[in-house]
């Protein structure tokens, strides 16, 4: 929704957001319903603009309303978008009608709110929606659950859907490392776990199958590293 004029007040289950002209707000997909009205008791017009859910549900998942403001790059190309769309609309632009123009500006205006929505992740100014240590707390998630099949950063970034540059910077306000790091010290415990087990592989090589380990040697070598001895002495000392 672009606002046109006024101030309101919107509600998004628990979450309210005071706008005032010029302002935009995104809301996310699904069947929880917003609310708007007028603040202060003072009318308010509004553009409302509908994207086809199975078209943004990707970007948006586990992110809640934003509060547009123009105060960041991909904030303000959207609003920009909205902005030049209802300049046409107003204008009577009959191209608006034809079915290759209308897909076009659908797929201008749903990339235009994934990266509204990869901005949002982080906070920033404004309402943050999806902190980064959500985000983190995703991904460590998904590592736990599925560590064999996540290979690498941008496995790891598609299952939290968001971009590979949103985890990295995710990882790195929270943790201070890079969400590599994250999958190498994972899987190095993940493994010790395993050999540690009493009721555990066999084999080193099986551990390491287990926990998605491709490079075998250069981990043998990170797990002297981290733990002071190899992954064959942990098998042996078990």
């Amino acid at each position: 929704m672009l606002q046109m004029g006024g101030r309101s007040r919107v509600r998004h289950g628990r979450i309210i957001i005071r706008a005032r002209a010029g302002d935009g707000l995104i809301m996310p997909p699904g069947s929880r319903r917003s609310r708007a009205e007028a603040a202060n008791k003072q009318a308010f017009r509004g553009l409302c603009i509908p994207l086809p859910k199975e078209t943004v549900a990707q970007a948006w998942r586990g992110i809640g309303p934003v509060h547009l403001r123009g105060d960041t790059a991909a904030h303000a190309t959207l609003l920009g978008l909205v902005r030049l769309l209802y300049a046409e609309i107003e204008g009577g632009s009959r191209l608006l009608s034809r079915p290759s123009v209308s897909e076009g500006w659908i797929n201008l205006l749903v990339e235009a709110v994934a990266q509204a929505a990869e901005t949002a992740v982080l906070g920033g100014r404004g309402e943050p929606v999806r902190r980064a240590a959500q985000l983190v707390q995703q991904a460590e998630d998904a590592i736990q659950a599925d560590l064999a099949e996540i290979a690498s950063p941008t496995d790891l970034a598609l299952r939290c859907g968001v971009s590979l540059r949103t985890l990295q910077a995710a990882f790195a306000a929270e943790r201070g490392h890079s969400p590599q790091a994250a999958l190498n010290l994972m899987r190095l415990h993940a493994v010790r776990r395993s050999l540690a087990d009493r009721a555990g592989p066999d084999t080193v090589t099986e551990a390491y199958g287990d926990c998605g380990v491709n490079h075998h040697s250069r981990f043998s070598a990170a797990y002297k590293r981290q733990f002071g001895e190899y992954p064959s002495e942990t098998l042996k000392n078990r």
